[in-house]
């Protein structure tokens, strides 16, 4: 059942919070102009500048569960105001369009994992939108598995870059899981390879998430139990890379300090030569906490650089229910966090560390809205989908969350640059060659010693190493 959201209710949502210490509330609240019982809006959303478009799959527009999309965009004031809703052309019941989007420049993607293709149940399909004149969006494609294959769930997860879609399809093959690649030959979306990981075994669900970005796509095998020695599912990220037009695997991640049923690859995100991917079941805040880890490709070799872990992080949150990366933050989000009423967490990189800048929280939470079911970042906006929050009675009717990031300053300390001292951030101390002294530590509080200029390689003391730099170092200077 829909319900019409008088336009008076939807203005009262966009509304201006601050944040309250370590904690950053909504600036705007997002629903459609008709809320459907049990229709799990956002329950999957993207971003991309001014446009966002959020699934609810359990609409019943079109029959049972069959699902819709909407698309917000943001006006002259800067607020998400509704543009339009949309379905495939031929959506039916139990399709759950909208289940899974993406989003980049002028391809929009929703998947429809329960779509019957052919008739061949529950297969899966994925459309592709287009911008017209107008502002709105038209459907310019469907896309299909090449067999499909009856509960597939062709379209779980979507993503793209503009250029290539990358689909995944973690129901095939006897919940072994595969992915798909279609790539823009410049008129048509075209089919460009099925993917399948190494060692991947029935129940491993290759597929759950994907991400692409250019000749990458990285896939996520959350059951993965090959590479645990056989035990059970640790889980991995395949890496695929395109070389003269073929997609071939070129590695599998995992993090060093994997362990059993951590669940690895549970989401992935990817920006350039960065990714980031979620473990929810990882135990460093008390059983099944959740953590991601970040991946940077230095030289052509994806290499583990950090683990991301919510400081007041608890037992059974499942950090990791989604995360994003874009450049220097990293957002990560658990709707078991806060109580139930779930949490994100936004990290920025910070010289050679990353500092967590902020918790995001709904200020209407409750417990089972499932806040942190999607999530996106772009600029200076952050996202986040409670698809089961209920809006003016509605049950499970589904709200997002609109924040504004560019207020979060990065933790500022103490800083050592020859015998002063200098309040600023680690990255920047770093950068200038300073000694960091800690974030809060104030300058008033210590005391920056004279370099010693015999100490030539910095290790604090002066011996016969800092005498045979010298040595080696003789001549003239170049």
């Amino acid at each position: 059942m829909t319900h019409h959201v008088p336009t008076l209710l939807v203005s009262s949502l966009l509304i201006s919070l601050p944040s309250f210490g370590d904690v950053l509330y909504e600036d705007q609240q997002l629903v459609p102009d008709e809320v459907a019982e049990y229709g799990g809006f956002a329950a999957d959303l993207s971003l991309d500048g001014d446009t966002l478009v959020l699934g609810s799959p359990g609409n019943d527009y079109l029959g049972l569960d069959s699902g819709i999309g909407w698309i917000f965009a943001r006006d002259c004031d800067g607020e998400f105001v509704q543009v339009q809703s949309i379905t495939g052309s031929d959506t039916g019941w139990f399709d759950e369009f909208g289940y899974s989007t993406a989003l980049h420049g002028d391809v929009m993607v929703v998947g429809a994992r329960f779509h019957d293709t052919d008739s061949v149940i529950d297969s899966g399909a994925i459309y592709v939108f287009s911008p017209v004149g107008d502002g709105t969006w038209m459907e310019t494609a469907k896309l299909t598995a090449p067999v499909p294959e009856q509960g597939a769930g062709f379209g779980w997860s979507v993503a793209t870059d503009g250029d290539t879609i990358a689909v995944g399809a973690n129901k095939a093959n006897g919940d072994a899981g595969l992915a798909y690649v279609f790539d823009w030959d410049g008129s048509n979306w075209v089919f460009a390879s099925e993917l399948s990981g190494s060692g991947v075994d029935s129940g491993d669900r290759f597929g759950r998430c994907v991400g692409v970005a250019g000749d990458t796509v990285v896939v996520g095998c959350p059951f993965y139990a090959a590479g645990c020695g056989g035990s059970n599912q640790c889980g991995s990220l395949f890496v695929f890379d395109r070389d003269g037009g073929a997609w071939s695997e070129v590695d599998r991640l995992t993090p060093a300090d994997q362990s059993n049923e951590d669940y690895f690859g549970w989401d992935v995100s990817i920006d350039g030569d960065r990714l980031v991917s979620s473990s929810i079941f990882d135990d460093d805040m008390g059983s099944q906490s959740g953590a991601a880890y970040l991946f940077d490709r230095i030289d052509g070799v994806w290499t583990e650089q950090y683990k991301f872990v919510p400081s007041n992080g608890e037992s059974q949150d499942q950090a990791g229910q989604t995360c994003c990366v874009q450049g220097d933050q990293v957002l990560i989000s658990s709707w078991y966090g806060n109580d139930d009423k779930g949490s994100a967490w936004l990290w920025q990189q910070n010289g050679t560390t990353w500092s967590e800048l902020a918790e995001l929280e709904a200020s209407n939470g409750e417990t089972t809205d499932i806040f942190g079911r999607a999530s996106a970042i772009d600029g200076d906006t952050v996202v986040i989908g409670a698809d089961w929050h209920d809006v003016g009675g509605v049950a499970n009717a589904g709200m997002a969350y609109v924040y504004d990031i560019s207020g979060l300053d990065l933790p500022e300390g103490a800083c050592c640059t020859n015998n002063t001292c200098a309040a600023t951030t680690q990255g920047l101390c770093e950068y200038f060659g300073g000694v960091w002294q800690g974030v809060g530590v104030a300058c008033a509080d210590i005391t920056c010693e004279a370099p010693c200029a015999a100490d030539v390689n910095g290790d604090g003391s002066v011996a016969v190493d800092d005498l045979l730099e010298v040595i080696g170092a003789w001549g003239p200077c170049h």
